[in-house]
């Protein structure tokens, strides 16, 4: 049980041939306290993170993890400019969508974690 985190799972199977982009809403109000982002090849991917005012305002381009060991970004690696360093970043409810992209450097099964804590 994870109590008040839940994740918010993205999985891209095979080699990436351009770069993915999603965005979402969340259907409560929610505090991002961690990103896992990892990939099973060798590659120079990264991710930019943010909300739909700031698309890089969270994470401007955290290097992906390589060869099956996940990349670990927690608030003191949030180096975007909606952020502080310090603590998360807090999504309210039906305000901020949000945001990311993967330059994909033909990165091959990548997957995107990310831990919210919801409040």
């Amino acid at each position: 049980m994870l109590g008040r985190k839940f994740t918010v799972t993205f999985n891209y199977h095979g080699t990436l041939s351009a770069d993915p982009t999603a965005t979402f809403e969340l259907d409560k109000p929610a505090t991002l306290t961690h990103v896992s982002l990892g990939c099973s090849s060798a590659t120079a991917a990264t991710l930019a993170l943010g909300d739909s005012g700031d698309p890089n305002g969270i994470i401007t381009a955290g290097a992906i993890g390589q060869s099956g060991t996940p990349a670990e970004f927690n608030p003191a690696d949030f180096d975007g400019a909606l952020c502080d360093q310090l603590s998360g970043y807090h999504f309210p409810v039906g305000d901020k969508i949000v945001t990311f992209t993967i330059t994909h450097a033909s990165a091959e099964d990548v997957c995107l974690v990310l831990t919210f804590y919801e409040g």
